[in-house]
Order: structure tokens, then sequence, then C-alpha cells
């Protein structure tokens, strides 16, 4: 990241560079960025952070076919063909443990149109998405390959994960990215994915019918039927195990799937004088079940880093990252230390293809909070939308967190100066928190959180624990008008 960028950051969203150095070289922070549209909230976003609790235990139990695993594709990435010429692309990993090869392979994306997936070289049809089992022995042990002939031109890009058993089981490696070019013809438009109904989660009541007080005082006046669509989630933290685990939630709502580029930054800190992992693994996982994990990235990747705006990371560097098509559903990405020593990564969870169909509704984040250095949030909106912003500690203990903070609370910053802060939350907030799915608070604790319809330009929230450091979730929800 280098003075040009940091100082037209800073310019856009409209506070120093040195706060947006803070963000990155003395404080855990949470970011979230986002650009305008409808949105629909309802995610069952309680179950989401139960999910993170109840499985926090077993996330280092789980074993990774990646390791020092290196994807083999011959030719390599990106291909090109011409219209009406016959594909032939072998894929296959190295360097695996104890020599496996992959006895499946799971494909996402898009491929040209008139070619198709096999486990045979000479195979004249197959499968064009979903689970493929390969051969086990001999020379061609492990190989998934792309034959036909392409009738349509275009690039296309498709991600592909191996998997150590038949029908993707067992540990995996991946996802990586492969990227077809196809010249000639007429280019053919990307598929509409098949939508997928996303069930509408029942409230469940959290205690008596609350007591209607004053909210905290919007500043701007909201623009009817306007909200915003959140784009980007980072954090940083020290990276430890337990529930001390560094992890960042989302939710997924709409229909058809959604690209997600999840990265975790340790050595790639190093410019900015942050001791970070020196080598961090990333795990993905949706509730208890493991989606994707990464060890060392693939510098394939750094078109897309380039593309949603992720500072750069220098090719062979010990960061993870994993670029995935992600369905509905709630997600979390945890982050594996290797030596527990409790130093600091960055996680970044980003929505790459920005479709309108299937959104992120909800970003959070679960750190350790103290009452000096505050987390901080960063939000931007490109029209006027109200907002609900949490920072829940001691509600945490009903969802068996130990070690959660006993009070916290929220401060609003609009450029450098405060425009309202909550100690403890209203109860006039509860009815809210049922509507948008989130999980209650305890009528008597001392959660904080608060309402704002936020200006079209961006703000800041500080974050904190009152006395003693505790683990804490910080929120945002975004209210349909």
């Amino acid at each position: 990241m280098n003075a040009f960028f940091l100082t037209n950051l800073a310019r856009a969203l409209r506070i120093p560079v040195g706060m947006l150095l803070l963000l990155l070289n003395r404080m855990p922070s949470l970011q979230v960025i986002g650009s305008s549209s409808d949105v629909l909230v309802r995610a069952p976003l309680a179950q989401l952070i139960k999910g993170v609790f109840a499985s926090a235990a077993a996330f280092g139990s789980v074993h990774s076919l990646a390791g020092a695993t290196t994807f083999s594709a011959t030719p390599a990435s990106p291909v090109g063909y011409t219209v009406g010429q016959a594909a032939s692309v072998i894929f296959n990993v190295t360097g695996a443990p104890e020599g496996k090869k992959p006895k499946s392979w799971t494909v996402l994306g898009n491929l040209p149109p008139g070619t198709f997936f096999s486990s045979s070289p000479t195979a004249t049809s197959g499968s064009t998405s979903g689970t493929i089992d390969v051969g086990t022995s001999g020379p061609t042990a492990g190989n998934l390959y792309l034959l036909g002939t392409t009738t349509g031109g275009g690039t296309f890009t498709f991600n592909l994960t191996a998997w150590e058993d038949p029908n993707g089981g067992g540990r995996s490696g991946g996802p990586w990215s492969f990227t077809v070019t196809v010249t000639g013809g007429t280019p053919t438009p990307t598929p509409t994915p098949t939508p997928t109904p996303t069930p509408t989660p029942t409230p469940t009541p959290i205690g008596p019918t609350p007591t209607p007080t004053p909210s905290p005082t919007p500043r701007p006046t909201p623009v009817p039927g306007a909200s915003g669509k959140p784009i980007n989630l980072s954090v940083r933290g020290a990276a430890a195990s337990g529930d001390d685990t560094l992890i960042a939630g989302f939710v997924i709502e709409g229909t058809g799937t959604k690209e997600v580029l999840a990265r975790v930054s340790g050595p790639a800190l190093a410019p900015f004088g942050v001791n970070g992992l020196p080598d961090p693994k990333l795990r993905v996982y949706n509730g208890a079940t493991l989606v994707a994990e990464n060890d060392n990235w693939d510098s394939g990747l750094a078109p897309v880093f380039d593309e949603v705006g992720a500072f750069g990371w220098t090719a062979g560097s010990k960061d993870a990252a994993v670029l995935l098509e992600l369905g509905p559903g709630g997600y979390t990405v945890t982050v594996e230390n290797g030596d527990n020593s409790g130093r600091e990564a960055v996680v970044e969870v980003y929505d790459v293809s920005k479709n309108n169909d299937t959104k992120f509704v909800n970003l959070s984040c679960r750190t350790k909070l103290n009452s000096n250095d505050p987390v901080i949030v960063g939000l931007t909106l490109d029209k006027t939308a109200a907002v609900l912003l949490r920072n829940g500690g001691p509600s945490l203990a009903a969802l068996g967190v130990t070690g959660a903070a006993l009070d916290t609370t929220l401060v609003i910053f609009e450029g450098t100066s405060p425009i309202v802060e909550n100690d403890d939350w209203e109860q006039s907030l509860a009815t809210l928190f049922l509507e948008l799915g989130a999980y209650g608070y305890g009528s008597s604790t001392k959660d904080a959180a608060l309402k704002l319809e936020t200006p079209p330009n961006q703000i800041t929230v500080h974050a904190k624990s009152k006395g003693s450091p505790g683990v804490g979730i910080i929120e945002l929800y975004l209210i349909d008008k």
C-alpha cells in the first residue's frame, strides 16, 4: 500500500491518513465498506454466532490436504483458444501429504460453451460443475481433464478443489482459480444461476415486552427507500486459540451464488510495522462444516486483489487466501496461527462479484476488546441508510462464551468529531433486534447498541470494553426502509 493509495483512500473516507494507519498499525480493527442498493435483512445471525462458538474448539482438529500442496495445470492459467478449437487441460496436485493424489474434484464457475470435465482423457462428454471422481492408480492418478470443442467466445473463470476421497470426502486442497479465454465468434453471456430458496428464520422472543425509551437522535434526514450493501470486511487482531480465536463472520442472502475472496495477512503486514504471524492458515466454515482452507496463497489471485482494492502481497509469501463461489448462508473465517504465539493477523472478506441477486446482509467480527485501544469500524454508504450497530459482550454469556466483556461501549464519529455514543443499550431496540434476526440482549445487560441514520459519507465506530478486557462481537445490520 503506497502513499498515493493511502492519500486517496483517506480523501475518500474523509478521515486523516494517520487514522487509516492506526487501523493497521496500532489497533485491532474492523472495517466495513459498502455501496448502495436495496437489501432485505432477515439473516439468522444468531445461529451463525452460536455456531462460531459451538464449533470453535473443533477448528484446530481439521487437517488439510493443502499443506505444501501445489496445484498443477497443463497448460497453465490463463489458457487461450479460438472458437471451434478443441480444449485439453490436465489438472492435478503435487506435494500433498504422504504423496496422496486426489480421488475427486469439485468444480464451480463458468466453462466455455462446448467444454466439460472428465476423469478420462478420451471422453466425449462429461460434467460442467459439481464433484467428479477421478482415477486412483497409474500415471494418470488424480488427473481431471477439461475437454470438448469451444463453441462461444468470452473469458471464463472457474474454481477447482481437490479431495482426498471420492465424492468430495476427506481432506481438501484449494480452491484454485483457472481462466480460459476464447476468441472469435459471439461472446457467450454468463449464465444466470438457478435460484435457491432461502428459508426465512422464525424470530424467537427475547424476554418481556420492552419499555420504549428514546433512541439516539439521528443527525441526517433519511432518504426513503435507500439502503446500503456491504462489500468488504477486515479485522485485525491477535490470532490465538480457543476463546481467543480470531474470527470474522458474514451472512449471504439471496439466490444463486456469490464470488467471495477471503484473505489472512501475516508476513504481508511487515511493511506496516506489524509483527504478523509468520505463516497463517485460513479456514472457511459454513456452520461446523469446513468449506475451504489455504496455507500459502496462489499468486494467480493477485489480479483479484487489484480488482477489489486489496493491498498487494509479495509473490511466494506465506500469507493465505482463497477465492470461493458461495451460496446463501452463514460463514466464518478463522485463523490458525501454527505456533499459537498470539501474534497478529488481518482477516479480510471481499464481495468480488457484487451482484445484486445475492448479497452480504450482515458482517461481524469476534475479537478481544479492551478499555484502551478501541476496535475501529469504518462504514461507507453512497446513500443515506439506516443501520444498526452493536457491540455485544455481557450477552455472550448466554451463548456459552467464557471471558466475555462485562460492559461495552460504542462511539460514532463523522470525520474526527463524535456525533453519538452509547454505553448501555436502550430496550426500545429489542423489537428491531427481532426484526433483523439478531440474537437478543438481556433486559439489564451492559451491551451497547444504537440505530443510526448515516449521512451519505463515511463514519467511523469505536468499540471498547469498559474495565477488564473481554471477548466481544461487533456487528453491522442494514435496515431495509
